[in-house]
């Protein structure tokens, strides 16, 4: 057990060892990571997106300079997480990374999702109608494209 004050470290009541007393901002430093590193022999998190908390951790812990590891370590994700997270959502400009700037950008691209349309029934008759007309579903795909209707492609719609 190691209990740190402001002059002394304790290594389990054996050792008494002086060191030099910590400034301020290595003591804000030291308590920011203490209260956020977690141990390391919890799993890391296997959902697949950031949380709006871990932004904000993300964001703090890099106003000190500590290592994308160990940021990893302090959020429960793998390091190539954090690393994609702050590639994907720093300010262009500046290239710092702000939380609320991140949380924008990924609702954004969470809005901008493409998802399939679903055919509603009027156009599922019509390409009905057209297959047994003879037309080929390649034709069909193209033909909506010109009525403005979007369809994925021939081999999953048609």
């Amino acid at each position: 057990m190691r209990i740190i004050s402001n002059k002394n470290i304790y290594f389990s009541e054996r050792k008494e060892r002086q060191c030099p007393p910590f400034s301020h901002s290595e003591w804000i430093k030291f308590a920011i990571f203490a209260l956020i590193v977690r141990p390391k022999k919890k799993k890391l998190q296997m959902s697949k997106h950031i949380t709006e908390e871990q932004r904000y951790a993300i964001s703090m812990i890099l106003q000190i300079p500590m290592s994308k590891k160990a940021i990893a370590e302090a959020i429960g994700v793998d390091k190539s997480t954090v690393y994609r997270e702050i590639k994907r959502n720093c300010d262009a400009r500046s290239g710092s990374y702000s939380m609320e700037l991140a949380q924008r950008k990924a609702d954004r691209r969470k809005q901008q999702k493409h998802r399939k349309e679903v055919l509603t029934p009027a156009m599922r008759k019509r390409i009905i109608k057209l297959l047994k007309k003879g037309f080929s579903p390649e034709q069909i795909v193209a033909w909506s494209r010109l009525e403005g209707i979007a369809l994925a492609s021939h081999e999953t719609t048609v």
